[in-house]
């Protein structure tokens, strides 16, 4: 006997067919798909210990968030209309080295649950606490969720980063080598290490060559903060360095198939297009974060990349900057900006950018032999969108109403790993209210420690 059973629902597989199955069911046992096809096929075949009515319910397989750092869940509206240097080092890095490890397991437990409310079941964190990102590791896993786990790697003495998230080059790699060792494979395979050199200028040569080869040896991810548009960052590299970014990584040895390099928001060459599909580097377009940071990104060549067949994932960045971890909105504008700036409705089409969610982000986390779709085999993975809501109708192409007309507070269940984590909308592995009321709380504190604020433009009566 099965443990779920999805029925008669309208399920989108994304499987190398792309099927689309009307009227399907879903079943699931010991954490994989077992069955996956027509609902009268599977119930003459299959049983369960408990099933979910599909009757009005959108199957598809949970979003891969493939950018997020969950600590900066209670920085939300400090990076408003301010250049991205002031930011990141005078708002940003105080904030993060003011934080105890009780607020940071708070701030991840927070953005765990806002996107699983909205479908995502897999996340990849670039910038966990150097000291206590055991508190991320550990929410992460309270929560249900899937993910990749990776603290900040910033060695570089030119960047004015606080004392408590410099590392040198060797402590950043012997932490790296310890996360990796005590949470990689945990919670049933769920959780994995990653390693991390957070920007260009944060890490030194030797950080990326080392955590690059760190990456190969433990068959890792290794992400970087590429240039997100503005701020001159690649007119200071071929100053420097004589190369523009990407190939700056490659001439250095740190460029592969397991290197996630994020936002490429500024305008990549043809030549870097190129060089990264040869070595299957992958991306990840954070196209909320980059709006709102004013970073050049409708110039951007993702639809350049995803043309050459490179993996681009989608993501959702900080609350500071992207403001909102719903994948379903970061789809939309995935969709949307790149055919604006090149008056062109025909690219970036629905049916490409939820492979983006879904799919590449699989491919990009080196996970796409385990999740990224409903097929037999795969982990159960999975969101259950409402469609008896008046934005879903009509529903004649259920592709486009998700990316266009949709929002992520549709989502009705969720399940990650064959466990149910959200079940019509209540989340079942920790207590909602009862966070949300100590993060409030944790948020305010923090931020007088830290001297910062977000004053308003209009006037507060007191």
């Amino acid at each position: 006997m099965d443990d779920l059973l999805i029925e008669k629902a309208l399920v989108l597989t994304l499987d190398p067919s792309r099927r689309i199955i009307p009227d399907g069911s879903v079943s699931i046992r010991n954490g994989k798909i077992v069955a996956v096809g027509k609902a009268e096929d599977i119930a003459a075949s299959r049983s369960a210990r408990k099933v979910i009515p599909g009757h009005g319910k959108l199957v598809l397989p949970g979003f891969i968030n493939a950018h997020v750092h969950t600590l900066e869940q209670l920085e939300r509206g400090m990076a408003d209309e301010i250049d991205i240097f002031p930011w990141v080092f005078k708002r940003t890095l105080p904030y993060e080295a003011a934080l105890t490890p009780e607020e940071i397991y708070t701030a991840s437990l927070l953005c765990c649950a806002e996107m699983i409310r909205t479908g995502t079941t897999t996340l990849a964190e670039v910038g966990a606490h150097p000291l206590y990102y055991g508190a991320t590791a550990q929410a992460v896993t309270d929560a249900g969720m899937r993910a990749i786990i990776g603290k900040h790697g910033m060695d570089s003495p030119s960047a004015p980063v606080p004392a408590v998230l410099f590392e040198t080059t060797e402590q950043c790699l012997d932490r790296t080598r310890e996360l990796i060792k005590r949470w990689h494979g945990t919670s049933g395979g769920r959780i994995r290490g990653s390693a991390v050199v957070t920007t260009l200028r944060a890490g030194t040569k030797e950080l990326f060559q080392k955590s690059k080869r760190l990456a190969d040896e433990f068959g890792v991810v290794l992400q970087i903060h590429m240039n997100p548009g503005n701020g001159g960052f690649t007119e200071q590299m071929v100053k420097l360095h004589g190369a523009s970014h990407v190939k700056y990584l490659d001439l250095i040895g740190a460029l592969g198939s397991n290197v996630l390099l994020v936002h490429m928001s500024y305008p990549t060459t043809d030549e870097e297009v190129e060089l990264m599909g040869l070595r299957d580097a992958k991306a990840c377009h954070c196209p909320g974060a980059a709006l709102h940071g004013g970073y050049g990104v409708t110039l951007a060549k993702i639809p350049e990349l995803v043309e050459a067949g490179v993996g681009v994932a989608l993501g959702t960045d900080g609350a500071p900057s992207g403001n909102f971890n719903d994948m379903v909105r970061t789809m939309y504008l995935a969709a949307g900006i790149h055919k604006d700036v090149r008056k062109a409705p025909s690219i970036m089409p629905p049916e490409t950018v939820l492979e983006m969610a879904t799919l590449h982000g699989a491919r990009a986390l080196l996970w796409e032999d385990e999740i990224g779709s409903i097929e037999i085999g795969k982990r159960a993975d999975i969101a259950i969108f409402d469609t008896r809501r008046p934005e879903w109708v009509p529903l004649l192409n259920p592709v486009s109403n998700l990316v266009y007309a949709a929002c992520g507070d549709s989502c009705d269940t969720v399940i990650i790993d064959g466990k149910l984590v959200m079940e019509k909308r209540k989340i079942l592995t920790f207590d909602e209210g009862a966070l949300i009321d100590r993060a409030t709380t944790l948020a305010l504190s923090i931020m007088e420690r830290a001297g910062l604020d977000a004053p308003s433009k209009w006037p507060v009566v007191s």
